[in-house]
C-alpha cells in the first residue's frame, strides 16, 4: 500500500465516524444494485461541514456503483428512512446542495430513490412535507424517481 492509499482510507475512516451514522452504502442482491442508505434521523444538518460531507456522499456513491458494477448495473439506487426524523433533520439548503453536487458529478446514476414509509402514523405529515421539499430541491429528473415503499 503506498503512502496515497493510506491517506485516502484515513481521510475516509475519520469522514465515516462523523457521517457513518446517516450513510452507507449497501449492496441489495435482489435488486443488483448497489443502494445508497440514507438515515435522516441521525442527520443534523446545522452542524454539518458541507464540504466534507459531500466529500463523503460521493466515497458512499462510488461504493454503491462498485457494488452496481459486480451486478451487470451502472446505476445506483437509494433509501431514505424518515423514522424517528423530525423538522430538525431536514434543511432545504442541505439537501439542495447534496443533490445538486451528486446530480452534476453522478448524471444519470440515480436508478430509483425508495423514501421508507414510517411505521407510525405521527410521521405522515413529515413524508409529504419531505416530498414537498424533494420538489423543489432535486432536479426533475430524480424527483420523478421518488417512490414511496410501504
Amino acid at each position: 500500500m503506498d503512502m496515497s492509499e493510506s491517506n485516502n482510507e484515513s481521510k475516509e475512516k475519520e469522514l465515516e465516524k462523523l457521517y457513518g451514522t446517516w450513510i452507507k452504502a449497501l449492496d441489495n442482491k435482489d435488486m443488483g444494485l448497489g443502494v445508497v442508505y440514507f438515515n435522516v434521523e441521525n442527520i443534523l444538518p446545522a452542524g454539518v461541514d458541507y464540504v466534507k460531507a459531500i466529500e463523503y456522499v460521493m466515497i458512499i456513491i462510488l461504493k454503491c456503483l462498485k457494488i452496481s458494477n459486480r451486478y451487470g448495473n451502472n446505476q445506483v439506487a437509494s433509501l431514505v428512512r424518515l423514522e424517528g426524523a423530525s423538522p430538525k433533520n431536514f434543511s432545504y439548503r442541505f439537501v439542495k446542495y447534496i443533490s445538486d453536487m451528486v446530480t452534476d458529478a453522478f448524471p444519470g446514476k440515480l436508478k430509483v430513490a425508495h423514501i421508507m414509509q414510517p411505521k407510525s402514523r405521527i410521521y405522515k405529515s413529515l413524508v409529504i412535507a419531505f416530498f414537498k421539499m424533494m420538489k423543489y430541491c432535486t432536479h426533475k429528473e430524480a424527483y420523478e424517481k421518488l417512490k414511496l415503499l410501504k
